[in-house]
């Protein structure tokens, strides 16, 4: 009996290797998930509330872009701008939309043809901007996130 006994605590203690559970370190699985996540693009794109019930990523960045470029044309149309020379520009904004939902003007890219006849544009394009309400702000992984996006607007004068 003693030398059953002794032979099975031999097993024993030559096989516990194989019973034995590996620790995870958290700080690697921590390391391997932040590995996994593409932090160029966002789970859900900045929103104004008449986009807020559209399902699909992309149709929400249309919106997007639709309602910053509605307050843009309604901002052209209301200081009816005179010009004597017709023209066909694109202004590149560079926004940036932080975390609580609040958008700025980082940057306005303003080609000279438009600058020279409008000098004040830039100046009115900033104020417009101040008037938006807050928006959703881009969300990642369910939480949200400062973005930056560059949105080009086409102005035509005849």
């Amino acid at each position: 009996m003693k030398k059953g006994l002794l032979y099975a605590l031999t097993i024993l203690l030559f096989t516990c290797d194989q019973f034995a559970i590996d620790k995870v370190d958290q700080q690697k699985l921590v390391d391997k998930e932040l590995e996994m996540i593409d932090w160029k693009d966002v789970d859900q794109y900045p929103s104004f509330p008449a986009c807020y019930e559209i399902a699909s990523k992309e149709d929400v960045r249309n919106c997007f872009a639709k309602e910053i470029n509605a307050t843009i044309v309604a901002l052209w149309e209301s200081e009816q701008f005179v010009t004597s020379f017709p023209f066909n520009e694109t202004i590149l904004l560079s926004l940036v939309i932080t975390r609580e939902g609040h958008i700025r003007i980082n940057q306005i890219d303003i080609p000279e043809a438009i600058q020279s006849k409008v000098p004040e544009l830039e100046t009115l394009l900033v104020e417009s901007f101040q008037d938006l309400p807050v928006i959703q702000p881009a969300l990642k992984r369910g939480q949200p996130v400062r973005t930056q996006l560059q949105l080009p607007i086409r102005i035509k004068s005849e």
